[in-house]
């Protein structure tokens, strides 16, 4: 899911719907058990609607069985259109991503997303930190979602001075190095297929640095975008491809700013704690 401009277009139903059907299931699917309760993702979104937040892009994940079709797991991120400037968090727009799905393996779970105006790239803060949450389909109540909507706005503030210390902490080329290679891991295991050297490439001039902010972001978009040739577990050359998955460019996005967060607070000599994913 990327973007070309600040002031994206509001989605409408027909867009939503031709981008991820799933988003307008009019019930949950056969092999859900008599007590899931289902509840429309259209429902949610009105919600966020009520709140300033509306739809500028969507997703919905690949499914083999033909049952569960229709009604699997979508992502949708949602940004404040009724002002005339964005929410910005340092050089990024905030954004609420909503993953949900209708087959009984997800709640509607939210987290803060940001979008870098130079990377063209969307992040995913780990949910329990800046005001993740979940709302469940069975005791669904709109008013647990605007509450939680509530709270990641008023930690906007921390999520703030987490990007600015990363942009103040610098790295030295063998941390530089070791981010690198370590983010590879998180993406492709044991058998990563490109150097380090090509994932610290940056692709724009405005990339060019050491700080921990820049470095987290040349990397990422190498490893989401892909395009960087390498050579394959058989060691034919062949270029990396990029991320496709709902799940798993949400899992690598967490994981990859999990990754930058515990070095800027090593370089800081901070301890770095045990937090839950969500």
């Amino acid at each position: 899911m990327q973007f070309t401009t600040t002031k994206p277009q509001v989605l409408t139903s027909n867009e939503l719907e031709h981008m991820a059907p799933s988003v307008f299931a009019a019930g949950a699917a056969p092999t859900t058990s008599r007590r899931y309760a289902f509840v429309s993702t259209a429902e949610v979104i009105s919600v966020l609607g009520r709140q300033g937040f509306h739809p500028v892009a969507a997703q919905e994940k690949r499914v083999r069985k033909a049952e569960r079709s229709g009604f699997q797991a979508h992502v949708i991120r949602f940004r404040r259109t009724n002002d005339t400037q964005p929410l910005m968090v340092g050089d990024s727009i905030f954004e609420i991503v909503l993953r949900t799905a209708h087959d009984g393996t997800s709640a509607f779970d939210f987290s803060a997303g940001l979008f870098r105006l130079l990377c063209l790239n969307g992040l995913v803060a780990p949910s329990g930190q800046f005001g993740g949450f979940s709302v469940k389909h069975v005791g669904y109540a709109a008013r647990d979602v605007v509450h939680g909507i509530e709270s990641m706005l008023d930690d906007l503030p921390a999520l703030a001075a987490s990007v600015h210390a990363m942009q103040e902490v610098s790295l030295t080329e063998p941390e530089q190095t070791l981010f690198a290679e370590s983010a590879g891991r998180l993406r492709w295991g044991a058998e990563v297929p490109v150097t380090s050297e090509q994932l610290l490439r940056p692709k724009r001039r405005e990339d060019i640095g050491q700080s921990v902010w820049t470095t987290f972001n040349v990397v990422q978009e190498h490893l989401l975008r892909g395009g960087d040739r390498g050579r394959s577990a058989n060691g034919r050359r062949a270029y990396t491809r990029a991320v496709q998955g709902v799940d798993s460019g949400t899992r690598l996005n967490r994981e990859l700013w999990a990754l930058a967060e515990a070095m800027t607070k090593l370089k800081r000599g901070e301890s770095i704690g045990v937090e839950s994913q969500g």
